[in-house]
């Protein structure tokens, strides 16, 4: 069987500039993500994790190196064009919309038809069992209210990719294991591929199909979830926590 690759990137090298000088963000990386696979990014903080879900999103440009989306040199295509949807550990909603307004902005900004944008905007609710929170505003909702919103907005764009980036990060923990479960259910139901970026080896322990670790701007480990999380166990910064006291 042929495998189809969203995603190859090779030798990625990325840098910033901080007060002038040149720091290398990413060093070298090479990595594929298959269609309808969930990849899971693992490192700690400061380890080129989010830099690299950036670069994938368009938004740091590659000093050098090459990456293609579903067969596509990405360096030819704009944000807007890379068909990927990216959510963050903030929750990226506007407080004077409704839940439903802030759902549906990407699909309005694309000028998509408004019988399609109710349609799309009531589909992603009701898979994230938040329709009856449509009419509200952000304001009246908790964090992990607000990061389905923010998750609906994702789904609302039928990605070709979606990003996460620590979505977590703020939530509890009962909200953060509830929510782990969204998104897998959501990945096994619609076959959709992912990339989820976190420090967590309970993240990836839950999610991942497979995952890369991340040191110092460069992948270090491949593997499934199981073999990556317990050979991992004694390293400082990616001790799994017990369960309930995240």
């Amino acid at each position: 069987m042929t495998v189809i690759n969203s995603l190859v990137a090779n030798d990625l090298y990325v840098d910033y500039v901080v007060k002038k000088e040149s720091i290398s963000a990413l060093k070298g990386v090479s990595f594929h993500v298959k269609r309808g696979e969930l990849l899971v990014i693992l490192g700690p903080s400061g380890c080129g994790k989010t830099t690299l879900l950036k670069t994938i999103a368009g938004l740091l440009p590659i000093r050098k190196g090459s990456m293609e989306l579903d067969g596509i040199d990405a360096t030819t295509l704009a944000v807007k064009d890379r068909n990927l949807a990216y959510v963050s550990q903030s929750f990226t909603t506007y407080r004077f919309y409704t839940v439903y307004r802030n759902i549906a902005t990407p699909l309005k900004a694309a000028r998509v038809p408004l019988d399609e944008i109710d349609r799309r905007v009531h589909e992603a609710a009701r898979k994230l069992d938040i329709e009856y929170l449509l009419s509200r505003k952000p304001s009246e909702l908790s964090g992990g209210q607000q990061q389905k919103v923010a998750i609906a907005k994702a789904l609302v764009k039928h990605p070709s990719i979606y990003l996460f980036d620590e979505p977590f990060s703020n939530l509890d923990f009962k909200t953060k294991t509830a929510l782990r479960e969204e998104i897998k259910r959501i990945h096994h139901d619609d076959d959709a591929t992912m990339v989820f970026v976190t420090h967590d080896l309970n993240d990836a322990l839950a999610l991942a199909d497979r995952v890369l670790v991340m040191e110092e701007g460069k992948i270090v480990k491949e593997g499934e979830a199981r073999e990556i999380v317990f050979s991992l166990q004694d390293e400082v910064g990616l001790h799994p926590l017990e369960e309930g006291k995240e």
